[in-house]
This record gives C-alpha cells, sequence and structure tokens, in this order.
C-alpha cells in the first residue's frame, strides 16, 4: 500500500523584496540550532540578493546557532573557502564538475526553497515535511560524495 504524503503547500515569491521577506521569515520560524542544507548553483547570489538586509539576517542565524552545509562546484572553491572562514556556522563541500544553472536548492526542516537567481529573482517553496526529509536524504548522499 502506498501512502501519501503530508499535506503540502506550495508558493512562489517574486522580485528581490518578496525573495528577502520570504528568508527573513524563514528564519525568524527557524527553531535554534536547526540546520539550512544548500546545493549551489553556478556561484552565490544569496549574500548580493540580501543587499543591506544580509547584516541583519547573519546576526540572527548567528543567534539562532543555525548551521549551514553547503555544496558547491569546483568553481566556488575560492569563495567557499572565504564563506567557511568568514560565517558562522557554515560549511561546505565541493562535487566535481561546474554546475551551470542559478538555481540553489535549500532545504529546511519542513520546506524546500528552488531559489532561481535570475531577473527577477524567483523563489519556488514546497512546505512539506515528506518532501523536506527526501530532500534532506538527497543531500546526505550528496554531502557523502562531495569533498
Amino acid at each position: 500500500m502506498v501512502s501519501l504524503p503530508t499535506e503540502s503547500t506550495f508558493e512562489t515569491y517574486q522580485g528581490l523584496e518578496a525573495f528577502i521577506a520570504h528568508e527573513e521569515e524563514l528564519l525568524r520560524l527557524a527553531s535554534k540550532r536547526d540546520e539550512l542544507l544548500v546545493i549551489g548553483g553556478n556561484g552565490d547570489y544569496f549574500m548580493e540578493s540580501m543587499g543591506e538586509s544580509y547584516g541583519a539576517y547573519e546576526f540572527t542565524r548567528r543567534k539562532k546557532e543555525i548551521r549551514v552545509r553547503y555544496i558547491g562546484s569546483k568553481d566556488q572553491v575560492a569563495q567557499l573557502q572565504k564563506n567557511e572562514a568568514n560565517r558562522f556556522l557554515f560549511e561546505a563541500r565541493v562535487l566535481p564538475g561546474v554546475f551551470t544553472g542559478l538555481v540553489n536548492t535549500n532545504i529546511w526542516p519542513g520546506v524546500v526553497n528552488l531559489n532561481m537567481f535570475g531577473t527577477p529573482v524567483t523563489s519556488f517553496v514546497l512546505k512539506s515535511p515528506d518532501v523536506a526529509t527526501s530532500y534532506r536524504s538527497f543531500f546526505e548522499a550528496l554531502w557523502s560524495m562531495a569533498k
């Protein structure tokens, strides 16, 4: 017998203001010591997109002790090393090859974001504990292969 996933909702956020507000909301809703898992794209446009809000975002992340694990590609090595040195609770690994898209996959407990860093920035958000758990398992498989 196949069981259906728990109730899910799907939302779209388009434009910088909506993107920033949604990222801040996810962080506000996160519990202390939660973990954010990121499968990066071709470059990390998160900091650039957050703009002046980035400092406050990082302050809150630090205060809540939110750990970030980031899987990037070989063209991101220098930036990821810098992030590991300068960002609190930030750990990165690299998969071989170069990712060609501008899409990052962010996995929070119960939420999966597909962030497209184009014009305009667009986030597709799936709120589903079952889907988030599945994506978390996929992330862990990639993490074990990354270096």
